[in-house]
């Protein structure tokens, strides 16, 4: 019994620091915000044959929206169906999946997901700024302003026949 009680003040001190820890709240809202642009792309774009079977996301590397994407799929479904979140270290475990999210340590490898990918309808999504002028279909990037943004390349939706919803277009940052 002391055990217990000890292990639940020993959480509760841990869960403080974690709050009053900037940096790891920092860390934590940004792979939240990342995972909630994810659903959203997902649920208000439209991808050929997407009536059947579950919704599946890939996250490319190590990155703790893994994590925030689970979260989301044991509570949400995209447009009816059920979401199914897995993690690829190598290029050939990425597979069947309808969005792809290239973490930050594996933007490297953009090049090399481009052609693999090509001409299957794969939302890719990258953490780096300027990932969308390289092929990614989406980038995400921090502004001067400490804002999450993100930038859109039509001309990949369009090959790789996604139709994203105009609302999501009109936020993307231009230029």
């Amino acid at each position: 019994m002391k055990a217990i009680k000890f292990f639940k003040i020993l959480f509760l001190f841990l869960c403080l620091l974690v709050l009053r820890n900037p940096t790891v709240q920092a860390q934590t809202d940004i792979n939240s915000a990342y995972s909630l642009f994810l659903y959203n792309f997902a649920k208000y774009s439209q991808w050929p044959n997407s009536n059947t079977g579950e919704f599946k996301i890939t996250v490319f590397g190590n990155s703790k929206v893994y994590q925030e994407l689970q979260k989301i799929s044991t509570s949400k479904k995209i447009n009816g169906r059920s979401i199914a979140v897995k993690k690829a270290m190598n290029v050939s475990e990425i597979g069947e999946t309808d969005l792809l999210f290239v973490s930050l340590g594996k933007s490297g490898a953009i090049g090399e997901i481009m052609t693999t990918t090509n001409g299957r309808p794969i939302m890719v999504v990258g953490e780096k700024k300027g990932l969308y002028e390289k092929g990614a279909c989406i980038s995400f990037y921090v502004g001067e302003d400490s804002k999450l943004r993100f930038q859109i390349n039509d001309q990949e939706l369009s090959n790789r026949n996604l139709k994203m919803a105009q609302s999501l277009k009109g936020m993307a940052f231009k230029g």
